[in-house]
């Protein structure tokens, strides 16, 4: 699940075989327009 913000995209839930954060950047989307909601904020800043 995600929803789009002004910030970007918010990815609440993660359960795709690839991910749908992978497909979005493939499909040419910018890494740090990418939220991962489901991260406490702490660990987002170590993510890819």
């Amino acid at each position: 699940m995600f929803r789009l913000t002004l910030l970007g995209i918010t990815i609440e839930e993660y359960f795709t075989e690839e991910g749908i954060a992978h497909q979005l950047i493939r499909l040419g989307m910018i890494k740090s327009d990418i939220i991962l909601a489901f991260q406490t904020p702490n660990a987002r800043k170590f993510t890819e």
